[in-house]
């Protein structure tokens, strides 16, 4: 099966700081993916790298067979990037309505289909993003997101600062979406939900690999060892 994303020796700088060290991970086609590690490990980098956020990269990274590296950010969202960054960062002066529409393509994804894994969006379509709840924000940056029709659904942090509550609400989404086929990289801190969802799984430590393998195989002790604070 061809790939729908091959990265290859990938490191990133922050200014003359070399950040990452050669991360390397494959993705198919309808598979999701998890990157794990501890705060500070280059998670977070390496998807800021695969989006055209950072400023230096290098490596290769090919989406459906095609060179991405050092492409503009927009370009790469053209491609069939769907990225749900860290922190929500909705439109809050644009309604619930716009936000969604507001960078959506045609394809599974519409308002009607939202509506229904989004009941709470649904019934706020009108207010103003930010008179919504951090869950309710996180929900739209998600819907935003999935309104792009994307063939890799990018989710960073998508539970973090959230109650128990909104928490499962959110898990119980990303559970959804996946039966519907799309290839999503997950970043997240609940190992047991991951490893529940998740189809294949990296660690991340101080910018390089350490561990690749299935959830089944991921033991007591390389989480101790890579995961335990």
């Amino acid at each position: 099966m061809t790939n729908l994303l091959n990265v290859q020796n990938l490191k990133a700088w922050y200014a003359d700081s070399q950040v990452l060290f050669g991360i390397d991970l494959k993705i198919e086609p309808g598979q999701m993916v998890a990157l794990l590690g501890r705060n500070g490990m280059g998670k977070s980098t390496t998807i800021k790298s695969l989006c055209g956020i950072m400023e230096k990269v290098e490596g290769q990274v090919f989406f459906q067979g095609k060179s991405i590296i050092n492409k503009p950010s927009y370009e790469i969202a053209k491609l069939g990037f769907g990225l749900v960054p860290e922190g929500r960062r909705v439109f809050t002066n644009l309604t619930v309505y716009e936000n969604l529409i507001c960078s959506a393509k045609k394809g599974y994804w519409s308002i009607d289909k939202l509506k229904l894994i989004f009941p709470r969006l649904n019934e706020r379509l009108s207010q103003m993003a930010s008179s919504l709840s951090g869950g309710e924000q996180q929900m739209l940056s998600i819907g935003r997101a999935l309104m792009t029709n994307p063939k890799l659904l990018i989710l960073d942090e998508a539970t973090e600062g959230l109650s128990p509550n909104l928490r499962n609400e959110i898990w119980k989404v990303i559970s959804e979406i996946k039966k519907e086929g799309i290839s999503i990289i997950l970043i997240d801190k609940y190992l047991h939900k991951i490893k529940a969802l998740a189809d294949y799984l990296y660690i991340l430590s101080r910018g390089k690999n350490v561990w690749e393998g299935n959830s089944k195989d991921l033991d007591d002790n390389i989480v101790k060892k890579f995961l335990s604070v």
